[in-house]
């Protein structure tokens, strides 16, 4: 997935939705894939190379036998965190939004998104990866059209809420569609078509 035909905000966009997928996801064939686009983007910080280094100098066993105590270094490669490159102060903004962004997404009725989520799911996978942007656009104008008490949010964070959301629930079910829709959802988001 080449990023770089968005410029800027491109690669804030694909952290946030990044940030925002995995935010509370505890299907293991999900965070397989997300881990492997999270590489792919390099939005995962990779710090499983001081984990080696501090594992071969002690075999990550204290003296005393029992396990190292940062017990955070031992659990870097089955929990990576996101990360954008550079910017800190940016960084921290960005979880910032994807957080409001996922209250935001409390607010949808269970059953609309529910239903949504299978729909685009069955659309999907009926169709070309490049019909899947319009597909996305379609299901969350429905679903926003349905939404009730959402109008006291910035419309565009509730498109962004709404997007996000339907991917995480069709990932969900078929964490195989990840990467087609993570770009379709870029699209939609990037270009607003």
């Amino acid at each position: 997935m080449d990023v770089s035909k968005y410029p800027e905000n491109g690669e804030h966009i694909c952290f946030l939705i990044f940030a925002f997928l995995q935010a509370d996801c505890g299907d293991l064939c999900l965070q397989r894939e997300l881990f492997s686009l999270g590489k792919d983007l390099n939005i995962i910080g990779d710090r499983s190379a001081d984990s080696e280094r501090v594992h071969a100098d002690n075999g990550g066993i204290e003296s005393d036998g029992h396990l190292d105590s940062n017990i955070s270094m031992c659990l870097d490669d089955i929990l990576p965190l996101v990360d954008l490159q550079g910017d800190r102060a940016v960084a921290a903004a960005l979880l910032d939004v994807a957080e409001s962004l996922r209250s935001i997404a409390d607010q949808f009725e269970d059953r609309v998104v529910n239903q949504a989520t299978q729909n685009l799911r069955s659309r999907i996978e009926e169709s070309l990866p490049e019909q899947w942007v319009q597909l996305l656009k379609h299901e969350v104008q429905r679903v926003i059209n349905q939404g009730v008490g959402l109008e006291n949010f910035p419309q565009e964070r509730v498109i962004m809420a709404c997007t996000f959301t339907l991917v995480k629930g069709v990932c969900r079910q078929a964490p195989r569609l990840l990467r087609n829709l993570f770009d379709a959802a870029l699209v939609f988001v990037w270009c607003g078509t």
